[in-house]
């Protein structure tokens, strides 16, 4: 029976930084990091300011300059001074969109997840291995993002769910949960594929039973009004879902709910078990109905 690698023990590593770091590598929910978004924004107002200091001065040595000559051809400007101050500004204008990249980049990632938070925290004071101090950047939730997680919003809502579900399953059954990562039997950290696999299975049973089943009710349920009452349900529901577990774009969620509106309304004008009876054929001529 082959043996785990050594480096697949969290036990492995040393204490302190390295078994920390280790933990924070072992599973992308627990790659939790601080954006520093304030001090993010600060260095921006801060580059900003700095050109637009050079924008005026560029300003004022323009508006003083004595000879035209220098003012129509930048080959033949003889004004240092305005050299340097365009000079200066080509350098801080890159820094600017270097800081502005770097910040929409992180700003970009998602959210750490209050679960995943606690979990961090609950291991940490088992294991005091790192000072408070230097983990105290667990309780900035606000300013803590994940910088590995998977970036399906719908795996990232339903993977807590089926977390939950297989440790119930597994306590209610009394069976001990299978642990890759830690001899220690109060670390119960789940394969994060498996996770992941289950989570997409749920979003795709519930995207199927979001379409049959108003599709079953509209083929029973008599009348108009109530398939058409269906169809206004159904397609709420199938738009708060596409808005909660989706980052799709106002123009492709209102196709979506396009789409799946007509998918419904087919329904209520085909011919079901509900619909009305046909009209006989007419009679004789003469003859009132």
């Amino acid at each position: 029976m082959p043996t785990k690698p050594q480096n697949s023990v969290l036990e492995s590593h040393p204490i302190g930084y390295p078994r920390f770091s280790a933990l924070l590598a072992i599973d992308p929910s627990f790659s939790n990091l601080r954006r520093f978004a304030h001090i993010r924004m600060r260095i921006l107002l801060e580059k900003q300011d700095e050109i637009v200091v050079l924008e005026e001065e560029l300003a004022r040595t323009d508006k003083d300059e004595t000879s035209n000559l220098n003012l129509a051809s930048r080959r033949t400007d003889k004004n240092i001074k305005r050299r340097e101050v365009i000079e200066n500004l080509g350098k801080k204008i890159a820094e600017y969109d270097d800081e502005v990249e770097r910040y929409h980049r992180t700003m970009s990632y998602n959210n750490a997840q209050r679960r995943d938070i606690q979990s961090l925290e609950f291991w940490l004071g088992y294991n005091a291995f790192i000072k408070r101090q230097e983990s105290a950047f667990l309780s900035k939730t606000s300013d803590l993002m994940n910088i590995s997680r998977e970036p399906d919003t719908g795996v990232l809502y339903f993977s807590p769910l089926v977390e939950t579900v297989v440790i119930f399953m597994y306590n209610l059954f009394r069976i001990k949960l299978p642990n890759r990562y830690s001899i220690d039997e109060n670390v119960c950290i789940l394969n994060n594929n498996a996770v992941h696999a289950w989570s997409r299975l749920l979003i795709v049973l519930l995207a199927v039973s979001l379409l049959l089943i108003p599709l079953v009710l509209l083929y029973f349920l008599p009348g108009v009004s109530a398939k058409f009452l269906v169809i206004m349900l159904a397609e709420a529901v199938f738009i708060f879902m596409l808005s909660f577990l989706g980052r799709a774009k106002t123009s492709e969620l209102i196709m979506a709910s396009a789409c799946y509106m007509a998918v419904m309304v087919v329904f209520v004008v085909g011919n079901g078990p509900g619909q009305p009876e046909q009209p006989g054929p007419p009679g004789p001529p003469g003859q009132r109905p």
